[in-house]
């Protein structure tokens, strides 16, 4: 009962963050990356890094290139390495749902309107996760739990369909208050070619 209150309280709190109006950041002198591939783009400040892996990744014996586009930024002061992932999952959504009903799906229940929402990304409408959601945390030593416990983990990743199957998942990892700033400000320049 108690994890239910604070997490009324935490969805609360989530709404109001995504009504308040922001500061828009001064984009002038940011970069432009455009994916071809996934038919997205998006505008970041030159003190992000922009990292793209290759290479494969298998599920179950199906083989598929990376597909990810990462932004960090490393602050010497604490060793800390903050990351924005956008990352296209092929062929995810192979229904063809819309991306509720594919998110639903995957989680077998409706929305939590207390850890998860849709909202609009570039004009498409998209599923976003947090601040805050239920997970467990977990103490590990020697390669074993030792100790796990239901919990709110941060949480910060939206969904948005690039067509009938492919899904694009974007990530922003947790930190301050300005790194999450600065990652919705990239997110906000986010466009779509047309299907």
């Amino acid at each position: 009962m108690r994890l239910l209150s604070i997490s009324m309280a935490v969805g609360f709190v989530a709404t109001l963050a995504v009504n308040t109006p922001r500061a828009a950041p001064d984009m002038a002198d940011w970069q432009t990356y455009r994916n071809d591939a996934g038919g997205y783009a998006f505008k970041y400040p030159g003190g992000l890094s922009l990292s793209i892996p290759s290479g494969t990744v298998c599920t179950n014996g199906d083989c598929k290139p990376v597909e990810e586009v990462m932004l960090r930024r490393y602050t010497p002061a604490d060793g800390s390495i903050r990351t924005l992932q956008f990352i296209i999952q092929r062929r995810i959504n192979p229904q063809h749902l819309l991306v509720q009903q594919w998110y639903e799906s995957l989680a077998h229940r409706p929305l939590d309107p207390a850890f998860e929402r849709t909202v609009t990304m570039a004009g498409r409408t998209a599923v976003a996760r947090g601040p805050l959601v239920p997970g467990v945390k977990g103490r590990v030593e020697v390669g074993k739990t030792v100790s796990a416990k239901e919990a709110l983990l941060e949480d910060d990743t939206s969904y948005v369909a690039l067509n009938d199957s492919d899904i694009l998942t974007i990530s922003i990892s947790s930190g301050p208050a300005e790194w999450k700033e600065l990652c919705r400000g990239v997110v906000s320049t986010l466009t779509f070619k047309k299907p």
